[in-house]
């Protein structure tokens, strides 16, 4: 298991803590066991619950801008087909055409991506996934829906009972509660920086 998962390019010197990215969690709760399987080896750890020091969260603010083209056409003028049926003469295109132009439309789009990550015994990595391309079906069986934002607040529940005595952060906390959530995040690098820096 690889703990670059999120390693950047040389050229921006971009130095990142430990990290390995979740691609699915599995409970057997009657065990009290965890399964995590990594995306970058397909490699398996399993868990119990005093293995899980911490849950850590948070939402990253994504703004799409959309251009509506301009859109124009031409036609011509009626006075224009007039002279041209009585002459039988071919008329200047630029003098007798009207243009009938709207102006750009530009649309804000605003989505929001949720972050976790896990803190566990005996590894210095962060271990996080992206609610976006996360594999829920896996962790939340039958009840997994075709809402992220649901299927999110399932799995935090789930992570939540399986170790109880697992420090929470401030966004893991409200969002368990149902309470304001945090301010965004600027992206998945600062949440990486925030939840590996957290003390226990």
């Amino acid at each position: 298991m690889s703990d670059g998962d999120l390693s950047a390019p040389d050229e921006f010197s971009i130095e990142l803590p430990p990290n390995s990215r979740i691609r699915a969690l599995k409970f057997e709760m009657e065990k009290d066991v965890l399964h995590v399987f990594f995306d970058d080896d397909g490699a398996e750890r399993v868990l119990k619950p005093a293995d899980l020091l911490a849950l850590h969260g948070g939402y990253i603010r994504s703004e799409t801008l959309t251009r509506t083209p301009t859109k124009s056409s031409s036609k011509p003028s009626f006075g224009s087909l007039g002279m041209m049926a009585m002459t039988g003469m071919p008329i200047n295109p630029g003098k007798v055409v009207d243009k009938i132009i709207s102006k750009d439309q530009v649309h804000l789009s605003e989505e929001f991506h949720f972050v976790l990550g896990l803190r566990v015994a005996r590894t210095p990595a962060l271990w996080y996934l992206r609610a976006s391309s996360f594999n829920f079906r896996t962790a939340l069986g039958p009840e997994a829906t075709y809402s992220t934002e649901i299927n999110c607040r399932q799995l935090v529940r789930r992570l939540c009972g399986f170790a109880p005595d697992a420090v929470r952060d401030n966004f893991i906390t409200a969002y368990s509660q149902r309470l304001p959530l945090p301010p965004a995040l600027n992206g998945l690098i600062e949440f990486l920086r925030v939840a590996s820096g957290a003390r226990l």
